[in-house]
């Protein structure tokens, strides 16, 4: 329904977009027979023609379906089904001071919803069921939202919650039992939506009985939530379209000489100023809307860096700093690896030393010297020296932090006689060819990116 109804209305704006390029055309000496005011007219019945069979298709109905709820600690029910577009939601909280939210989760199952018009009214008593769980010596204050937030899960950052609207329960003329409605958001087709409450009043009345002394008082928050979706959803952007369209139209009328057009210019005016506010509207609902896929972002990479920023103090932590000599030891300058390739040599068999060799070989370069290792030397990558046993990988790692220190201005050479006596001795090479050999590896960046180092 929904993509025939999209295909209905391109048609249509298409013909009467075809209606306003003739006047155009007339203006560069195309002889046409029908007049500027009836093209014009044409023009904005058509764009007219498609704003109506969006309008009349879009009429807000409850979701049908079934949908699985689930909820924040203190959820009146872990898991819940709902078929109706209707949703009961409670929660027993047992102290509000530490408890500054509380959500829950709705989740569709089958095809994903436009969510288009929410519904929401406070319970103002605890539902029979949450009384029968207590003592008559429980007394139970029901708290009232102060605001209460719609988001939806967007694919745009990683299936986070994102805000559609707010429902401010704390504005004048908000009935304490009444329900509040929202039309006129912007959100997106998503099969997961979440409803978050966020502030409490202690405005409900206490659930008591004359006569009785209380053991101990709850806490609790109830909704009554309706969630509406249009019969076929149309696109915000094709209406922005018609619009803008339609007022060209109708500009282009008042702009005819006197006598050839629409003479209730009174009219025309009214109509260009409702049509550019709709669509001022539109743009404004479409623009908070990325707005707040931006401001999630934003977050997202806040934690990311927070994160990022504490392992670098865990690092910086297990580094030390040679004042005598000017150098800083590193978790690398301790050799950590040595101790472990010292079991895998003394206690490994040989299966095992050469699992392990494979292994580290083909995590890190092994994949560019099989399939790019002409590409990789053209571009003067250093590729990870070679090795074949234990021996040859403790070398390996030797020489390539000294080549990546060494290429970055970084520390002296660290590599021992020992361990080029070993490169030597595995490769064949005379001790000078093999410190050749070392300074082959140096590192090097790419073309164009040592300024960036």
């Amino acid at each position: 329904c929904e993509e025939a109804q999209r295909l209905a209305i391109l048609h249509t704006n298409g013909m009467a977009a075809t209606s306003k390029l003739k006047v155009d055309a007339k203006e560069h000496g195309v002889k046409i027979s029908e007049s500027d005011s009836l093209l014009l007219h044409q023009s904005y019945k058509l764009y007219q023609e498609s704003l109506c069979m969006a309008e009349e298709n879009a009429l807000p109905s409850l979701t049908i379906g079934e949908t699985m709820i689930s909820g924040s600690i203190g959820f009146r029910s872990i898991r819940r089904t709902v078929r109706n577009g209707r949703y009961g939601l409670g929660w027993k909280i047992s102290c509000p001071e530490n408890a500054n939210e509380v959500w829950s989760i709705i989740e569709f199952e089958g095809a994903a919803r436009e969510i288009c018009q929410v519904r929401i009214r406070p319970l103002q008593m605890v539902p029979i069921g949450i009384l029968n769980e207590t003592s008559e010596r429980f007394c139970w204050n029901v708290l009232r939202p102060k605001k209460i937030v719609l988001q939806v899960s967007s694919v745009a950052v990683g299936g986070e919650f994102v805000d559609v609207t707010t429902l401010d329960f704390t504005r004048l003329g908000c009935k304490k039992s009444g329900w509040l409605k929202e039309v006129g958001f912007c959100s997106k087709k998503s099969k997961t939506w979440r409803v978050v409450i966020k502030g409490f009043d202690g405005g409900g009345e206490l659930e008591n009985k004359p006569g009785l002394v209380y053991d101990s008082v709850g806490y609790y928050i109830g909704l009554e939530v309706e969630l509406y979706e249009a019969d076929i959803s149309s696109d915000p952007l094709q209406r922005l379209h018609c619009l803008h369209n339609a007022s060209l139209s109708y500009q282009s009328l008042l702009e005819l000489p006197v006598g050839s057009g629409d003479t209730d210019l009174d009219r025309i005016k009214m109509k260009i100023k409702s049509m550019n506010s709709e669509a001022d509207k539109i743009e404004s609902l479409y623009i908070n809307s990325l707005v707040s896929v931006h401001n999630q972002c934003n977050h997202q990479l806040d934690k990311t860096l927070k994160v990022r920023q504490k392992l670098e103090m865990n690092l910086v932590a297990l580094t030390s700093h040679d004042k005598s000599r000017g150098l800083v030891v590193d978790a690398w300058d301790d050799m950590w690896w040595d101790d472990f390739l010292l079991v895998v040599r003394l206690h490994g068999s040989e299966i095992q030393q050469k699992q392990l060799c494979e292994r580290v070989w083909m995590d890190m370069d092994g994949y560019i010297q099989n399939s790019l290792v002409e590409s990789a030397n053209q571009s003067d990558i250093v590729l990870f020296p070679g090795f074949s046993d234990i021996n040859g990988l403790r070398t390996a790692l030797i020489l390539r932090i000294q080549a990546i220190r060494d290429g970055i201005g970084g520390k002296t050479s660290r590599i021992s006689n020992t361990a080029l006596r070993a490169t030597s001795k595995n490769s064949g090479e005379s001790n000078d060819e093999s410190i050749n050999s070392g300074k082959n590896f140096r590192f090097r960046c790419p073309a164009g990116a040592h300024a960036k180092c």
